[in-house]
């Protein structure tokens, strides 16, 4: 089924090295970003290469739904990277854990003062 003539791990790498709005389109960051992404969730060991498929493509596949939520189903993603449903879904779930992982490092909630002057803000 999954028989186009370029694999999915030659896709992300073109989308890689090519130009660079087409990147941040297909996944909505920079190259550079999505590296170094990829080189901290490898280093942490939650994500490597398999026999089958790369740690670019696992991210790749994440950052695929993710990002393209309401147009980008698993089925779409699939072909998109050539890959089954399975896989596809094996690796989100597996990236999503990663994620997990990772997130209170990037992602600060606001503090209670932040919030209350939120709640007394006036247009």
């Amino acid at each position: 089924m999954y028989n186009r003539s370029y694999s999915g791990h030659e896709y992300v790498n073109d989308l890689l090295v090519g130009h660079p709005g087409r990147f941040r389109s297909t996944f909505r960051m920079s190259a550079e970003t999505f590296i170094r992404l990829r080189d901290l969730i490898v280093s942490r060991e939650l994500i490597r290469d398999t026999r089958n498929i790369t740690a670019t493509e696992q991210l790749a596949i994440f950052l695929r739904v993710v990002t393209h939520s309401a147009s980008a189903s698993a089925r779409d993603t699939a072909e998109f990277l050539q890959h089954s449903l399975e896989t596809v879904s094996r690796y989100f779930n597996t990236l999503l854990n990663a994620m997990f992982s990772v997130v209170d490092e990037f992602l600060k909630l606001p503090d209670e003062n932040t919030s209350s002057s939120i709640a007394n803000f006036k247009v």
